[in-house]
């Protein structure tokens, strides 16, 4: 017989293990990879919470790296138009050099969303992307973008991607007048 010291704190880490065994289960079963990782952060949360569990990130588990902080549109509410600094689109050699010494110092999840840019500005966004499906020590990434420059091409590469983890569209206004208006650009944009 073995003794638990804290029997409630046991309970919730079997319950967290189980947990996570059965979503990593049914997010294989349902593909959607987005929603079961939510859930499962969601519930493993409130469950911490409850019994006062702390949790301290790790610092080196995920990196931002702005790949442009060119813009295609001029949207209202938006620093881009008041920057100063020089518009530049990241080499894609440049990139490689940074995963490679990021994935090597522990990092193994990535953002490429810029502060102020959309990232398909970059002709070479998708190779990018490539080079981060095929990287070993790479886990997953995520972006922003305004999609208005993405076409079917690209739009068929994202669907294939398996690391993609987070992929988030903003979208200005509920029809063509309400987008010119917030992004200050026109309807081909």
């Amino acid at each position: 017989m073995f003794l638990i010291k804290n029997p409630i704190k046991f309970f919730v880490d079997k319950f967290n293990e189980l947990l996570l065994k059965t979503l990593i289960l049914v997010k294989r079963i349902t593909k959607n990879r987005y929603w079961s990782t939510y859930f499962a952060d969601k519930i493993i949360f409130t469950i911490n919470k409850l019994v006062k569990n702390e949790f301290i990130p790790n610092p080196k588990e995920h990196l931002y790296v702005e790949v442009t902080n060119i813009c295609n549109l001029r949207c209202r509410f938006c620093a881009y138009s008041k920057s100063t600094n020089e518009k530049i689109v990241m080499p894609n050699q440049k990139f490689f050099d940074i995963i490679n010494q990021a994935t090597e110092f522990g990092y193994h999840t990535f953002g490429l969303t810029p502060i102020v840019g959309e990232v398909f500005v970059d002709k070479n966004f998708m190779e990018k992307i490539r080079f981060l499906e095929q990287h070993p020590k790479v886990k997953n990434y995520s972006f922003f973008t305004n999609f208005t420059l993405a076409n079917e091409e690209i739009i068929d590469q994202i669907l294939k991607t398996k690391k993609l983890h987070e992929f988030f569209i903003s979208i200005y206004g509920h029809n063509e007048k309400a987008f010119i208006n917030f992004t200050q650009s026109n309807s081909k944009t």
